[in-house]
């Protein structure tokens, strides 16, 4: 597996308390979210990326170089850092879910797991 810790990476991100505010009146609504952006900058930095900052409305941005020797087009990936109120943010206990055929159609083999959204569950309720 060419990153043998990315299941762990996820998963203490899952855990992270990052619960939004509808009450709050500033950007990002809580501070709990620009506590998750910076232990993500501390990672890309460490991953080698490049121009990596948080700006001050939380938003984490970085640069990783393409490895095409022609001019290729630019990626954007974006993700919430946040988590609905609605849904309490402390202690979350993701649960893993082996795939079997029974669980599922798609075309990974039974042994092993599923690390889409729709997969993991937290505190017993299914997230989509």
């Amino acid at each position: 597996m060419p990153f043998p810790n990315i299941l762990e990476r996820f998963l203490s991100y899952v855990r992270v308390d990052t619960q939004s505010s509808e009450s709050s009146e500033t950007f990002p609504s809580t501070a709990k979210q620009i506590h998750l952006a910076l232990q993500l900058k501390k990672e890309l930095e460490e991953l080698g990326l490049q121009d990596v900052m948080v700006n001050e409305w939380g938003y984490l941005l970085a640069t990783l170089a393409g490895n095409q020797k022609h001019k290729s087009p630019t990626i954007a990936l974006l993700a919430h850092l946040d988590t609905s109120p609605d849904v309490a943010g402390t202690n979350v206990h993701p649960v893993l879910h082996p795939i079997t055929t029974a669980a599922t159609s798609c075309s990974v083999k039974p042994s092993r797991w599923c690390y889409g959204w729709t997969r993991i569950r937290c505190c017993g309720k299914r997230r989509a």
